[in-house]
């Protein structure tokens, strides 16, 4: 109250101690000072002491009263501070924490000023660059950098948000390495503006890129030239082909490929198959070709995956002709077998170029009283021969002497 006050010295009732506690004498106190020298003063770094023995941040100032030059006393006013002082301690928080965060980022770091020069910047940047802090700091991008890199900044500079990823050797440095930069405006739209940007060393990154792409340039290749059609079909449709493929049934990217079946009974029950199975090999089918004539198809399907869908991959033979001669064979051997029927012959065959088989006929083997064997194929040697050996001895000899003559 005014009456706990009036009369009382100030410094004994308000500031009689430090924020820590520790004693402040009156010797030391600004508000005696400019009763002594009659300067004004303003002080935001004290305390004034409560009633209740609470500690008030405030910032004051403190005016002499003059009478005839002398300095008679002092007026002093006060302001409590405690929420800017709050307000301070968050935003030296926050700095803290950004600068935390800014420091130990596992990207590289760079604050430009409006100019493009280089006002603050992170260790990994220095490493990225193979340089010092002392030759980073003042370092001029927008002027002394490489042109793209340049360019890219200038854009940031200007207000817009922009992106360098290119290979990059350092000015300072002199360290090579491929750099994704990203550069954004602190204030963008406004021209010219202080930016940030953050970098990346992504050497490894398009190494791996480089050697996925060559790989795929090796696969491209083989499947271009491929004899035989592959194909990619994501819900009916064609999603990629072969030359190959293109070339036998005429379709483009994206056609509906159901019209290519002859027998759509056929396509359900590759469906079925690979439902059941997971995959269908070697599967004959017919299809139309691009004149639309009927070929008859050898095919391998199994599921396969295309940008996320789900499609079937397959590869297609035509097999046509070898079908119509495999039919030809047939028939001539049918009417072979006919033939030695009716005579109650039998034959073999020798291939010289696998001289030491030898094929021969089931009426062949039965009037030889050999076993039957499925795919009709003998050793000559081991089987024939060491036979005609147990049965005639000289005549095995004969026999030995002509073959190998």
């Amino acid at each position: 109250t005014e009456a706990e006050l009036v009369g009382k010295s100030m410094h004994a009732m308000v500031h009689h101690h430090h924020v820590d506690g520790s004693e402040f004498p009156v010797e030391t106190c600004p508000m005696r000072f400019t009763l002594q020298d009659g300067q004004a003063r303003t002080i935001d770094d004290e305390v004034l002491w409560t009633k209740d023995g609470r500690a008030l941040p405030v910032e004051y100032s403190t005016s002499a009263i003059c009478k005839d030059g002398q300095v008679v006393g002092a007026v002093v006013t006060f302001k409590d501070i405690t929420a800017r002082l709050e307000a301070q301690e968050k935003l030296q928080a926050s700095e803290r924490q950004h600068r935390i965060v800014f420091e130990n980022s596992p990207l590289g770091m760079i604050y430009f000023n409006h100019e493009g020069t280089i006002v603050d910047c992170n260790g990994k940047f220095i490493d990225l660059m193979g340089s010092t802090r002392d030759k980073l700091i003042g370092f001029n991008t927008a002027r002394d950098s490489s042109p793209k890199m340049r360019d890219a900044l200038k854009v940031a500079l200007a207000g817009e948000p922009s992106v360098y990823e290119d290979p990059y050797t350092s000015a300072t440095g002199g360290k090579t390495i491929f750099l994704r930069v990203i550069f954004n405006p602190v204030n963008p739209g406004v021209s010219p503006t202080e930016v940030i940007a953050t970098l990346e060393d992504i050497s490894d990154q398009k190494q791996i890129e480089q050697a996925v792409a060559a790989e795929r340039e090796r696969l491209q290749g083989i499947l271009d030239k491929c004899p035989i059609g592959i194909a990619m079909v994501v819900k009916g449709q064609l999603r990629f082909a072969n030359p190959d493929f293109f070339e036998t049934f005429g379709v483009g990217v994206g056609e509906d490929l159901q019209s290519l079946w002859v027998h759509p009974e056929q396509r359900d029950e590759m469906y079925a198959r690979l439902a059941s199975d997971g995959v269908v090999e070697n599967m004959e089918i017919d299809m139309y070709n691009r004149d639309h004539a009927v070929r008859h198809m050898l095919v391998t399907f199994m599921p396969s995956t295309v940008d996320g869908e789900a499609g079937v991959l397959g590869w297609i033979q035509d097999i046509t002709e070898r079908s119509e001669m495999q039919a030809e064979m047939e028939k001539a051997n049918f009417l072979s077998d006919v033939a030695l029927e009716l005579t109650g012959s039998g034959y073999w065959v020798v291939d010289y170029s696998d001289p030491e088989y030898y094929f021969q006929s089931e009426r062949a083997a039965r009037i030889l009283g050999e076993p039957i064997k499925p795919d009709g194929r003998y050793h000559l040697a081991s089987e024939w021969f060491n036979r005609l050996e147990e049965a005639d001895p000289e005549a095995a000899a004969i026999t030995s002497e002509r073959y190998q003559g």
